[in-house]
């Protein structure tokens, strides 16, 4: 029996050698391999035209590419949820994120000319940081056919992520009620009030003022102030008092220039009786920032000028720093008695410290005041 069974299996074995249409294993393997060559060629150029499509012409989404040769499918799936993680994360705004459109600094006039689009709740104000005393165009983003104002690229780029969250139930403030800085710098004859004034300027756009280029440009000038001002400095030859001083800078705060974008007084006033002046004359600062160095500095950075600049002759030096301190500490107790806004900085720093603590406490400043308009419109 089993020699019957072998020899039964050998002469299986010999027919199956013998059949013609026996497959060919090798022969398979190798046509499945272009088979599936072709059908991964086909899918590479389908999701290259795919791609194309998407961020060419539809421009639609954004295309995420990730190179899985050579990583596991672990390691896939742990870098495919890096890239996705902002999508993930903002996914509630994918429907309004795609509304969110920069615009162009050129092109913000033509939108704010159209009858379809306006500005937004907010006015001119960012919608982040509406306190923020600096107003600027330059990061526009059209929203819903409205115009929002971001201060900065920062900003625009946290908008565009998440706009509902800047629009949706936020209250704004009242845009009837014009908010801007009003800032006083005083310190002592060379403690740097001219440079903080102007970084203040560049970094809020409020505009810069010195009561000698006030006078100056007040004394050409026709009208019947201007008269009275020349009158006083070239016929009389004497000195501008106190009131007519407070009255020049109300002149000059009213133009619509500081109307519009505020301003930050250089090294007015300098006594109590100008201060008491200038609050009834309703010209109170919001801020009075301090410029503290110690005489010794003063004398210091003076010496090189002392040939060169009257006020920094030592006689006239002696007789400007024995007239600051028997008014300045009266004035300064005032500002802050009343209306607690001095600002006191160590002369001493770096401009970047002296910029960051003014701005800081002219933002904060902005910022109380925006909220209480805010707070007393519910109330009334």
């Amino acid at each position: 029996m089993k020699e019957w069974e072998e020899a039964r299996d050998a002469e299986e074995a010999e027919f199956e050698e013998n059949d013609d249409e026996k497959p060919n294993l090798d022969n398979m393997k190798e046509a499945k391999a272009e088979e599936i060559k072709a059908i991964c060629e086909a899918d590479e150029n389908n999701l290259e035209t795919l791609k194309t499509k998407l961020t060419e012409e539809w421009k639609a989404v954004e295309v995420l590419e990730l190179d899985t040769s050579k990583i596991s499918a672990e390691f896939v799936h742990i870098k495919l949820l890096d890239m996705l993680k902002n999508h993930i994360k903002y996914r509630k705004d994918l429907v309004e994120r795609a509304q969110a459109i920069p615009v162009k600094p050129e092109e913000v006039k033509v939108y704010e000319e159209s009858y379809t689009y306006k500005q937004s709740k907010f006015g001119i104000n960012s919608p982040i940081s509406p306190f923020n005393p600096m107003k600027t165009k330059q990061f526009t983003v059209l929203y819903r056919e409205r115009l929002y104002f971001p201060s900065d690229k920062d900003e625009q780029d946290a908008f565009i992520a998440e706009p509902s969250k800047y629009v949706l139930g936020v209250e704004t403030i009242p845009l009837d009620i014009k908010i801007q800085p009003r800032v006083v710098v005083q310190g002592l004859p060379k403690s740097g009030k001219s440079q903080l004034c102007q970084r203040i300027q560049a970094a809020t756009g409020a505009v810069h003022l010195q009561m000698e280029e006030l006078i100056e440009g007040f004394v050409d000038k026709e009208s019947s102030f201007a008269d009275k001002v020349s009158y006083k400095l070239k016929i009389q030859g004497r000195d501008l008092d106190d009131l007519l001083l407070v009255q020049l800078i109300q002149k000059r705060v009213e133009m619509a220039d500081c109307a519009s974008k505020g301003w930050v007084l250089e090294g007015f006033p300098h006594t109590r009786a100008q201060a008491i002046l200038m609050a009834k004359k309703s010209l109170l600062p919001s801020n009075v920032i301090m410029l503290n160095i110690p005489l010794e500095q003063v004398y210091q950075r003076t010496a090189p000028l002392q040939n060169e600049e009257f006020g920094c002759d030592r006689t006239i030096l002696k007789r400007r720093l024995d007239y600051a301190a028997k008014n300045m500490p009266a004035m300064v107790y005032f500002f802050q008695k009343f209306y607690h806004n001095v600002t006191s900085i160590d002369g001493l720093k770096s401009k970047w410290f002296l910029e960051d603590v003014a701005v800081r406490a002219i933002s904060n400043n902005l910022r109380a005041k925006m909220e209480f308009a805010r707070d007393y419109q519910h109330v009334g």
